[in-house]
């Protein structure tokens, strides 16, 4: 399979409100917003702080930032 793909396939983004590529940021943001919306309270404060395995957390990546990704 080529990389990147040349037609890659597209999926319905709620985020974003229409079709995207499932290769884009875009998709990617969505993937990880309905990660994080499927854990538990405890888990996605973990997640977000950076308290499982010692790794930095989302917060010091991007900052405590109203939005997590700049438009």
């Amino acid at each position: 399979m080529p990389y990147p793909l040349e037609n890659p396939p597209h999926a319905f983004s709620i985020l974003a409100g229409r079709e995207v590529s499932t290769w884009s940021e875009e998709w990617k943001h969505e993937c990880e917003v309905r990660f994080l919306a499927g854990l538990p309270l405890r888990e996605r404060t973990d997640a977000l702080d950076g308290v499982k395995d010692g790794l930095r957390g989302m917060k010091s990546i991007r900052g405590r930032r109203g939005r997590p990704y700049p438009r």
